[in-house]
């Protein structure tokens, strides 16, 4: 196959992924959730919601915290997970974090950290 239809072929590829859709979604607080479905007790929480984990947390109210009994999250950078980390510490549960893609590469910049928390 000629060298330009490569090309031509390839662009057309890239330019059909980079392509968006803009799409109107529901959004509820986890609180909001619990309510709804009557839920007692959650066993395991996981959030990752590409740098907006702390108005996830946000959205669970005081009365709900102790219905969580572990959680999971990614944040986007050191700072965030120093501020998750006193949260969850706050509502009671012991925490645990790495910087996950570091881990797995030790040559990138990335900041992106998995945080583990559990009731003590």
């Amino acid at each position: 196959m000629p060298r330009c239809c490569v090309l031509r072929m390839g662009s057309c590829l890239v330019s059909k992924l980079s392509e968006s859709v803009k799409v109107t979604v529901q959004l509820d607080t986890v609180s909001a959730v619990i309510e709804r479905h009557h839920i007692d007790r959650i066993d395991l929480l996981k959030i990752d919601v590409e740098g907006c984990e702390e108005r996830v947390l946000e959205g669970i109210e005081a009365k709900d915290w102790s219905k969580i009994q572990h959680a999971t999250l990614e944040v986007e950078d050191f700072a965030a997970c120093k501020r998750v980390t006193a949260l969850l510490e706050s509502k009671g549960f012991a925490v645990a974090s790495e910087a996950s893609e570091r881990k797995a590469n030790a040559r990138v910049s990335s900041e992106v950290s998995q945080i583990w928390a559990w009731r003590k």
